[in-house]
């Protein structure tokens, strides 16, 4: 039963390394949970050949370590030391992979990180609980345990159609907020929603311990 189950045909993930494939997932995770920022742990994947179709059984393969999403408040400050933490690293499976924020040029939607601000963010219970010694994730501020399953929302996206950088195209250019304003303009205005449908199959989750 589970091998039928786990044949069933999906569409496909766009990418052609494991960093663009990764950072599709860290979208989808952050358009999901309505967050500026989506930060996953490079360790979580494993590259697959891009098809135009999967099964579900590539995706466990995939997304090695099945977590769920944890959204919280994390300041500019802190992101930055999250992200000097990510380029210091020389494990490559210990650094990170973001959505909505250049690290290379310290932005949130080309905006200048104010250290001072605070920004919604949504990565997984690993790195929530300090793992790979994130430790700046366990000083976050309203955190919610939103009990979504990182394997089950890929599948669900993939039940409706591919996984791509065109299907995340009216992301771009959207005004995040304006620092010091009161009224913010989330990055997932005018975005569309879906709802996932839980109707996957369970796996038996890798522990990373």
């Amino acid at each position: 039963a589970y091998t039928r189950a786990t044949a069933k045909t999906l569409g496909g993930i766009e990418g052609e390394t494991l960093d663009a494939q990764a950072e599709l997932v860290a979208t989808l995770i952050r358009t999901h949970t309505k967050t500026e920022v989506g930060i996953i742990n490079r360790g979580t994947f494993r590259k697959i050949e891009p098809q135009d179709t999967l099964r579900l059984r590539d995706v466990n393969q995939f997304i090695r370590f099945d977590d769920t999403l944890v959204k919280m408040i994390l300041t500019g400050k802190q992101l930055k030391n999250i992200v000097k933490k990510s380029q210091g690293e020389q494990e490559p499976e210990k650094t990170l992979v973001f959505s909505g924020l250049d690290p290379k040029n310290m932005t949130i939607n080309r905006r200048p990180i104010s250290d001072g601000e605070s920004y919604k963010v949504v990565t997984v219970e690993f790195l929530a609980e300090g793992g790979d010694r994130y430790r700046e994730f366990r000083n976050g501020a309203s955190v919610v345990r939103t009990g979504i399953s990182l394997r089950s929302l890929v599948v669900a996206w993939l039940q409706a159609g591919s996984l791509s950088a065109d299907g995340f195209k009216k992301l771009d250019g959207q005004s995040v907020w304006r620092s010091g304003s009161s009224k913010r303009r989330p990055v997932w205005s005018g975005v569309w929603s879906f709802r996932v449908k839980w109707s996957v199959p369970r796996w038996e989750s890798s522990s990373r311990r």
